[in-house]
């Protein structure tokens, strides 16, 4: 299978299929232990990491499908996660494929506004 074909699949992922990928991706390419606590009042994070002490990591990682006003949910829920769970850095994961320069402006204005490091990353990326 090539990555053409691998992010026409991940585009098509629902959400329970997508947090698998996404789950997948932070343990085998971030080497991050990840429990997913995705609900309400989660501080703008749907993981919990955890360091190899058993304490918390200060990481925000954020998942979607959602495919309109998906750079606003990333800036809102890293603002959120700084501020709440005083994350020192952040992730946001989407099954949607959108341009690789809209992914690095998205880590620049993270980066530069909260002064944490983000990665961002989306179909195409992922694949």
């Amino acid at each position: 299978m090539n990555q053409e074909s691998i992010e026409n699949h991940i585009k098509n992922l629902g959400k329970q299929d997508f947090d698998g990928v996404a789950s997948l991706i932070l343990k085998k390419i971030f080497d991050l232990v990840a429990i997913d606590v995705d609900g309400k009042s989660d501080g703008g994070s749907d993981f919990r990491v955890f360091n190899d002490f058993g304490g918390n990591c200060t990481i925000s990682i954020q998942k979607t499908v959602q495919d309109s006003g998906w750079k606003n949910k990333a800036i809102d829920d890293a603002t959120k996660s700084k501020k709440e769970l005083g994350a020192l850095r952040f992730f946001f994961l989407t099954s949607r494929a959108h341009e690789s320069t809209s992914f690095r402006s998205l880590e620049n204005h993270i980066s530069s506004t909260l002064g944490m490091p983000a990665t961002c990353m989306g179909a195409t990326e992922i694949a």
